[in-house]
């Protein structure tokens, strides 16, 4: 948008229909616009990480970046277990050339849990520390779910010396549309 001269104005999801417009169909055909005039550079290389929620049309755009379309390339990862769109990517169909079975970011008892839950193969790397065994939380709705977060921060803090600077609370929704929607303290932090 920018390098064209265009605001870079994306709607707000309050919006869907024309935030679905505008990153479907507008932010492709921007692309389009840019890399036609010049004003984007192309690459020889392009890596693509959460590829399982790249829209179909995503896909020929991303191909167009490239300065060779033969002779350049596109690294692919994707991860079908967290799809957040539920849609065909056109680049999370492609067959996997090499499937990722080792856990490198996780403690072995988080891997062990986070495997369990998503019903995925994987082991941890045997290098990574064994750590302490997570706890799982069913959520029964928002009110519950943000008594028991607070409930966790304070037991952080009170009995396992845990600084509030330490934290980091990860939700798969931004704060408008998760559990923590309007809370600004937790546990008097």
């Amino acid at each position: 948008f920018e390098a064209l001269g265009r605001p870079y104005e994306p709607p707000s999801d309050k919006d869907p229909v024309a935030a679905t417009k505008f990153w479907d169909v507008d932010a492709p055909s921007v692309l389009y616009d840019a890399l036609a005039a010049g004003k984007v550079p192309r690459y020889d290389a392009i890596v693509v990480d959460e590829a399982q929620d790249f829209h179909a049309d995503w896909s020929t755009a991303l191909e167009a970046c490239l300065r060779d379309e033969k002779n350049g390339s596109i690294v692919v990862f994707y991860d079908p277990g967290q799809k957040i769109f539920g849609r065909k990517s056109g680049l999370s169909e492609l067959p996997a050339a090499y499937s990722l079975t080792v856990n490198f970011r996780n403690s072995q008892q988080i891997a062990k849990v986070v495997g369990a839950l998503g019903g995925v193969e994987t082991k941890p790397h045997a290098r990574v520390p064994v750590g302490e065994p997570p706890t799982v939380h069913v959520r029964a709705g928002p009110a519950k779910a943000r008594l028991q977060v607070e409930e966790l921060v304070r037991r952080l803090v009170e009995q396992n010396d845990v600084r509030p600077e330490q934290m980091v609370i990860l939700t798969p929704h931004r704060r408008d549309h998760s559990s923590l929607k309007g809370v600004t303290s937790l546990a008097g932090i």
